[in-house]
């Protein structure tokens, strides 16, 4: 499957659908998770950016209360409900994400019409990509201008996490909607996942290319181990925390204090909380690389969060570990590991500009050879954050050429 959007096309299927032209656009980018593997729920640092791919959605107001939700990735599954009917229905399947956000959004107040929303993007669905954040902060940033009540950005990354915490039931944190919302071009955002903040740091979309390499093995993180991994780091620092004076976090321990309390945890607990708590230790590093510019100490620590991924926190998959393995085998790869929650999903590799494109095309062939699957490749940069866009143009229709020429 390629994963394009044609915003002219998506303008005329609009019309199609709901019986006449959109009236605004609204863009989300989906994110790179460049490393922090599961250290943001656990109150760390995260080093993420958005990337020029992303949700899309075009709306208009309705003169009555219901809302209609559609999206070309799932043209079969149309969702339609009243704006007092909001709650959460597991058949909604992927517009739970929008659904979520207007159920909070309502509660804050928001005046709401009835509304017809066409989603649409660029990202592979479960690629690890962050769709689902995409489609929240598109959808947010949506009714925060139709409704003209614009809020900070932050209320809107808040609002779209509790929709997928709170409305869809997966623990996540912070970090897929803030990059979502604060992402800019030529930047990495490292994030810091207890106090909610951030700050840019510089990267070099010249020097060192993104590329995602999609295993094509769906991620499910809600009926995942995912939240199992959430317990078992919160039972972790339960138990460090009563030993441990003044951490309010796990990703506060140190590893030199984990080594000394190590007897109070299982071992299950420990292998959790040592990734969790060595990762913290990479992506202060992986930053301090990226402000000297180092794309290969760089690199050095993408390798290592992945073996630690595997290893102790058991997030991979074969099929991640296998692509992970073609790209770093590869001359100009700098460093490659999983990106997002696991399970499946894209890995990501930094590679030098003058070798991205062999790397894609040799990985890809070797990875189909050895398991049957066809992989994708995406060459991505870093992107700006959610915002409203130009609305597209309607594609016009010709009128058939009915004239009969000489001896019709």
């Amino acid at each position: 499957m390629t994963y394009g959007f044609d915003q002219a096309e998506a303008a005329g299927r609009f019309v199609s659908l709901f019986g006449a032209p959109a009236e605004r656009a609204f863009f989300a980018p989906g994110r790179v998770e460049l490393i922090g593997s599961h250290v943001d729920y656990n109150g760390g640092h995260v080093l993420a950016a958005a990337i020029d791919r992303g949700t899309y959605v075009l709306v208009r107001q309705r003169e009555d209360d219901r809302i209609r939700l559609v999206s070309s990735a799932f043209p079969e599954r149309e969702v339609e409900f009243g704006v007092n009917e909001l709650e959460y229905l597991e058949a909604d399947g992927w517009a739970s994400y929008p659904k979520g956000v207007l159920h909070f959004l309502r509660r804050r107040g928001y005046r709401m019409s009835g509304l017809d929303f066409l989603f649409g993007g660029d990202l592979p669905i479960a690629g690890g990509l962050s769709s689902s954040a995409s489609i929240e902060m598109a959808t947010a940033v949506a009714i925060s201008s139709l409704a003209n009540e614009p809020v900070r950005t932050m209320d809107l990354v808040r609002t779209a996490q509790r929709a997928e915490n709170e409305f869809i039931g997966l623990k996540c944190g912070i970090m897929d909607q803030l990059a979502s919302g604060y992402g800019r071009a030529g930047r990495a955002l490292m994030i810091d996942c207890k106090k909610v903040r951030q700050r840019t740091l510089p990267f070099d979309d010249a020097a060192m290319k993104i590329l995602l390499l999609n295993t094509r093995v769906d991620r499910g993180l809600q009926g995942s181990a995912y939240n199992d991994r959430v317990r078992t780091c919160a039972s972790a620092f339960k138990k460090l925390k009563a030993k441990i004076k003044g951490v309010t976090c796990l990703c506060d321990v140190s590893p030199e204090l984990l080594v000394r309390h190590a007897e109070l945890l299982d071992d299950l607990e420990l292998k959790r909380a040592r990734h969790v708590i060595e990762e913290e230790q990479r992506v202060r590093h992986a930053a301090a690389a990226l402000d000297i510019d180092d794309a290969d100490w760089f690199g050095q620590l993408l390798d290592e969060s992945h073996r630690s991924a595997r290893d102790l926190y058991e997030v991979s998959c074969d099929e991640l570990d296998l692509m992970v393995e073609l790209a770093r085998s590869k001359d100009g790869c700098f460093g490659a590991r999983l990106t997002g929650a696991g399970f499946g999903g894209c890995a990501l590799a930094l590679v030098s500009p003058e070798s991205v494109a062999q790397v894609a095309v040799e990985v890809c062939a070797e990875y189909r050879d050895r398991t049957g699957l066809a992989a994708e490749a995406y060459l991505c940069a870093t992107g700006d954050g959610a915002r409203a866009i130009a609305l597209p143009t309607v594609p016009t229709v010709s009128a058939p050429n009915t004239a009969q020429g000489e001896g019709s």
